[in-house]
């Protein structure tokens, strides 16, 4: 498999020491995936780094690959920091890194079909436009937030990153009735209102 891996690196048209080894999700699905993944990541790092005040916006299509983890790749450096949208649709993420925040251009995220039962805080820097997932698995996130889709988690990530960072969170004008089954998010803080 390593010699397969080394072999096909060599034989792309590109730097592929820049973005280091590939996934082993990619890894194990063979030359044509490989190829195809760095070509993504080439393409959109290229397109992300000669953004023009008029430009499109840049995005990266990595749906459907398998992956259990988002490529640490995207985090490294500066080479996506103008990504516009990412799609990450229909893969086997068992969790979202918090790292994802460095993406502070990033408008669009497509998370559909992934289980994902969490979706860290820190997506509330980023001020996303439009948020893709099954909504209704996500544990951190209180039900009057929930029961609004897209527009609610969007509004609870930015109101608890903000609030968060000076340890204090406030829900007392929202009538909850419960707080979230995932309280992870809340460590850090040092009071809640409700």
């Amino acid at each position: 498999l390593e010699y397969n891996f080394l072999t096909v690196l060599r034989s792309l048209k590109m730097n592929w020491k820049d973005y280091g080894p590939p996934p082993t999700e990619i890894l194990v699905q063979g030359t044509k995936t490989i190829r195809t993944f760095y070509d993504k990541l080439s393409t959109s790092a290229e397109a992300s780094q000669n953004v023009s005040s008029v430009a499109i916006m840049p995005s990266l299509n990595l749906k459907g690959h398998g992956f259990l983890n988002v490529p640490s790749i995207l985090f490294d450096g500066h080479m996506f920091e103008n990504l516009g949208a990412l799609n990450l649709s229909h893969n086997n993420l068992i969790s979202l890194d918090p790292r994802i925040s460095k993406l502070t251009s990033l408008q669009v995220l497509n998370l559909k079909g992934c289980k994902l039962d969490r979706i860290p805080i820190s997506l509330g820097v980023i001020k996303l436009k439009t948020l893709k997932m099954n909504f209704d698995l996500l544990q951190n996130i209180p039900y009057i937030f929930l029961k609004h889709a897209e527009t609610g988690v969007l509004n609870y990530l930015e109101k608890v990153y903000l609030e968060a960072t000076v340890g204090c969170i406030d829900f007392s004008n929202l009538n909850m009735a419960t707080l979230p089954k995932d309280l992870s998010d809340f460590s850090s803080i040092t009071q809640l209102y409700l």
